[in-house]
């Protein structure tokens, strides 16, 4: 329901840019003279040229770099849930006294990740007070492990190695919370796509449907393209986002282990 809102959202700007494209066009073709615009057409098309370039240049440059954010937080949110699984596969294989804990512990934590922490990063907010404190338990877990023989030591090394990825995968993740685009590079972009698109208003074809589609098109891309860096700007939230999908089945998992 909210993907098809979403879609519904994207249409309705689409539209709104291309009604607003034909009523300029129409006004400017109704209040200037053949000879204005035929003066202006080569200087027109030069400049719309460099600027068209800068503009696709900057935009592919922040779209690459914004969705190799989004790659970047998905594959930390896997790695927690991954080290979720292995903190606990090597819980369960120790005895109670000393695996009961580190159970615990690890359910815990992934609890909060996904009810308390993923709601406030969708926000765009940072408080992960709760989530380190649900990692120093986890490492006390581990720190509290007296292996017995060489099969528990094996099994010791292999948390104490987990816990390691864990707080890795998870300060990499916070820290890609605000990893968004600044307002200098918005203000760049939209200023280099508007440039871009008001030179070809200056140009004037023989007919008003050429000149509509024409500009209509560029419109549409530019505003796609705009669309995609929003929607890229926070990697947990708004239409493209990373979800606690991962860590979710992993706790799913657990549960089922007992």
């Amino acid at each position: 329901m909210v993907a098809m809102q979403h879609f519904a959202w994207i249409i309705a700007v689409l539209v709104a840019c291309f009604l607003a494209c034909t009523a300029m066009l129409a006004l400017l073709r109704h209040r200037r003279r053949r000879r204005d615009t035929d003066s202006h057409n080569e200087a027109s098309a030069a400049f719309m040229g460099v600027a068209g370039t800068f503009a696709a240049i900057i935009l592919a440059f922040v779209i690459i770099l914004e969705y190799e954010a989004l790659s970047s937080a998905e594959q930390q949110t896997s790695t927690e849930a991954s080290q979720l699984l292995e903190l606990y596969w090597a819980a369960h294989a120790l005895p109670p006294a000393s695996g009961t804990p580190l159970k615990e512990a690890v359910l815990r934590y992934g609890e909060l990740v996904v009810g308390v922490e993923w709601p406030r990063m969708v926000d765009g907010k940072v408080d992960a007070t709760e989530g380190w404190a649900a990692v120093t338990r986890i490492r006390l877990a581990v720190e509290n492990i007296q292996p017995a023989d060489a099969r528990q030591a094996t099994f010791l090394a292999s948390a104490q190695q987990a816990t390691a990825d864990l707080v890795a995968a998870r300060q990499a993740r916070l820290a890609l919370v605000n990893a968004t685009v600044s307002p200098i590079i918005w203000l760049v972009l939209i200023t280099s796509c508007a440039a871009t698109v008001s030179c070809g208003f200056l140009f004037r074809t023989e007919r008003l449907s050429s000149h509509v589609v024409m500009m209509g098109s560029i419109i549409v891309v530019i505003v796609l393209n705009l669309l995609v860096v929003y929607e890229l700007d926070h990697p947990f939230s708004r239409g493209i986002a990373v979800s606690p999908a991962s860590i979710s089945d992993a706790l799913d998992h657990i549960r089922r282990l007992g």
